[in-house]
């Protein structure tokens, strides 16, 4: 159950997809928390953005729309400004840079595909044992139809990381023995240190 109730949390932040939920315990109030992070989403799935970039990599860009939230995300989860400021970055970057090398690979996905994922989650909220907390999230949506209809839009790209990310997780597993000592903190370092290559690869420049 523990980690049904972690996916259908980060489902809503799209955290999990490069590592780790923000403990949002220790970030106050979880009722303040998934409350004015709804409130967050909502806000950014009805309004219409520019298509102002952020940063610019060598095959992707980052709009500076996905930098907001991010650290709109960061800071509500208790970080000050210029730590929030950094883990936004390095989210946004690692993301699209996994995002590319994801499609690269063979893992694009049909909004059919991701419509039928969808309806995993919704299973998935109605199990967790954070129900409660999911939703006060999507409460703050219009309707719970607004709240999947965004979900859909963010899962056409987090679904390919994610089965991208699955498919390295299981390669890796293969590689070592069943028996091996720490297994899983050896996936997080190769994992992070995968993160910050394709990142690097990248050479994001900020613009101006």
């Amino acid at each position: 159950m523990k980690t049904k109730t972690k996916i259908v949390i980060l489902a809503s932040t799209a955290a999990i997809i490069i590592g780790g939920a923000i403990a949002v315990t220790q970030a106050g109030n979880r009722e303040s928390f998934f409350s004015k992070w709804g409130k967050v989403l909502s806000n950014n799935s009805v309004q219409t953005y520019s298509d102002d970039l952020y940063a610019v990599g060598n095959n992707t860009s980052i709009t500076q729309k996905d930098y907001e939230q991010t650290l709109q995300f960061q800071l509500l989860s208790g970080l000050e400004q210029k730590e929030a400021e950094k883990e936004a970055y390095r989210y946004v970057t690692e993301r699209e840079a996994l995002y590319y090398q994801a499609v690269k690979a063979g893992y694009s996905v049909t909004e059919e595909e991701v419509r039928d994922y969808i309806e995993i989650l919704k299973q998935m909220v109605e199990e967790a044992e954070n129900r409660e907390d999911i939703q006060q999230l999507i409460e703050q949506f219009d309707s719970e139809e607004a709240y999947w209809e965004y979900e859909v839009s963010v899962y056409m790209k987090n679904l390919p990381i994610q089965n991208y990310v699955e498919s390295l997780q299981t390669d890796f597993y293969k590689q070592i023995s069943s028996d091996e000592t720490g297994s899983e903190t050896a996936w997080d370092e190769y994992f992070d240190a995968l993160k910050q290559k394709y990142a690097a690869e990248e050479e994001y420049k900020l613009v101006q």
